[in-house]
């Protein structure tokens, strides 16, 4: 922890982790120290490493080896994330081609039939169903702009 404060940390990390030598050179346990540590920042892979810190801190581990495998799983985890991303990328193209498409087959599908165009505008029943599918158009439309709010 000593050499990351040199390495470039940002605040308010920088701080924290200073902090925290501060609290171990006085006496706190290092286990606490971490834990309190851990409680400043908020953030699931910085938990995962504080708490893999305490088991080797407590099991007397050897902690290159312990940062050398958390770096290459977070490394495989990161490509994962970005594989994922580009995957719902593709998706939610094919989404938007086929939703633009219903539109443009729709619009020709009521001004290619007379019959059609006067069920769909001029008739009652016929605009209460143009209105329902406008309507389930619309929620779908909202629900494929969820796809972009992927939360890993």
């Amino acid at each position: 922890f000593e050499k990351s404060i040199d390495s470039g940390i940002d605040e308010p990390l920088r701080t924290y982790i200073r902090d925290m030598l501060v609290q171990v050179n006085r006496g706190i346990d290092p286990s606490e120290a971490l834990d309190l540590l851990q409680m400043k920042v908020d953030n699931s892979q910085f938990r995962d490493l504080i708490l893999n810190l305490n088991q080797n801190v407590k099991h007397r581990g050897d902690i290159n080896i312990l940062l050398s495998n958390m770096e290459e799983q977070f490394y495989r985890m990161e490509e994962e994330y970005n594989r994922r991303k580009i995957s719902t990328y593709k998706d939610r193209l094919i989404i938007l081609f086929v939703m633009i498409s219903v539109l443009v087959i729709a619009a020709l599908f009521i001004e290619s039939n007379a019959t059609v165009k006067d069920f769909y505008l001029y008739d009652t029943q016929g605009k209460a169903l143009l209105a329902l599918f406008a309507l389930l158009y619309a929620f779908g439309f909202y629900l494929s702009l969820g796809i972009g709010r992927f939360k890993y």
